[in-house]
């Protein structure tokens, strides 16, 4: 048996990652694999159930991408921008071990105690093992029809040329690392910042997990918020009405003349699964969701006037009955 697919690291898993098994015996029904998930110390934290494949003719690939992700802890962003010094950032990432077995058929003759006619007992026992170790998964991914995407060590999870900085705003930047899996830096190089200037006294400043596992910040110059509802109905008592009342729902739109060359981090904000908002006064950051947006690009425009709806997070609830 034969494993093969994995021989580099920092694999992303938003695509399909390829476990390649060969060389399987004839006389192997089937083989199981697993992974078992450590920490920065080399302890084992968790492990998967066996993932069972049937041998069909000696050779076997399984996408290993949707176990991986489902051991996968939440996205959470850092909001230390203050540490000078580069640290290790232990989300949208996990290493593993990835273990293969292989099976083959046991065949038990069990004697009759009464003396009768003995019978035979058919069951499978484990003839092979072998483990692939330390690796990295990163949750990100490409828009390509390519499989088995990794990155090189200190590679930064960037997805533009430069990083756009607006003064007094925070922004970081990370990067893969052997060590920790990925490490967060709030000093920007300056080969890789754009400055970029601060226009409208109403913009507003937005983070998000990107599609290589790391943290992009715009600024939007402009922005219209609209509140809808949809009422509960009423009830028709004898002397009077009762309005139930209603459920609220309010959208921001964010709006950006955004350069060509930064075009694709709109194409990731919009299907990031964390977003954020930064309110400045009291320096936090509140949770935004995707409203069902849509990208267009020309690649002659040197800019392009995006329009972006999203859903803050409330618990406000008018009903008159919850």
């Amino acid at each position: 048996m034969n494993l093969s697919g994995l021989s580099s690291n920092f694999y992303l898993a938003n695509n399909p990652i390829y476990l390649s098994i060969s060389g399987i015996d004839d006389r192997t029904p089937y083989i199981d694999y697993f992974i078992s998930v450590y920490d920065n110390q080399g302890s084992i934290t968790s492990t998967s159930k066996p993932q069972r494949s049937y041998n069909l003719n000696n050779t076997l690939s399984v996408d290993i991408a949707p176990l991986i992700k489902s051991f996968m802890s939440e996205p959470n962003h850092n909001t230390n921008y203050t540490e000078l010094n580069p640290f290790p950032f232990y989300f949208n990432h996990i290493k593993i071990n990835i273990t293969v077995r292989e099976y083959e058929y046991k065949n038990t003759v069990v004697s009759d105690p009464e003396g009768g006619l003995d019978r035979i007992v058919f069951s499978t026992e484990i003839v092979n093992t072998d483990t692939i170790s330390n690796k990295t998964f990163i949750r990100g991914g490409k828009r390509t029809y390519d499989n088995n995407i990794n990155l090189g060590n200190a590679t930064n999870l960037i997805v533009t040329d430069k990083i756009p900085v607006w003064s007094g705003l925070p922004v970081d930047y990370y990067y893969t690392n052997l060590q920790d899996g990925i490490v967060k830096t709030n000093i920007i190089p300056g080969e890789l910042k754009d400055e970029r200037t601060v226009k409208g006294c109403e913009s507003i400043y937005v983070k998000f997990l990107n599609s290589l596992g790391g943290y992009s910040y715009w600024l939007f110059e402009n922005s219209e918020v609209q509140e809808r509802n949809s009422n509960l109905g009423s009830i028709r008592r004898q002397l009077d009405v009762l309005d139930l009342g209603n459920e609220s729902e309010e959208t921001i739109t964010l709006i950006s003349k955004v350069p060509q060359r930064f075009m694709p981090l709109m194409k990731d904000l919009i299907v990031s699964p964390e977003i954020y908002r930064y309110e400045k006064e009291n320096q936090e950051w509140h949770r935004l969701s995707s409203d069902n947006n849509r990208i267009t690009t020309n690649s002659f425009e040197v800019n392009t006037k995006v329009k972006l709806k999203f859903n803050p997070y409330s618990n406000y609830n008018p009903a008159v009955i919850w």
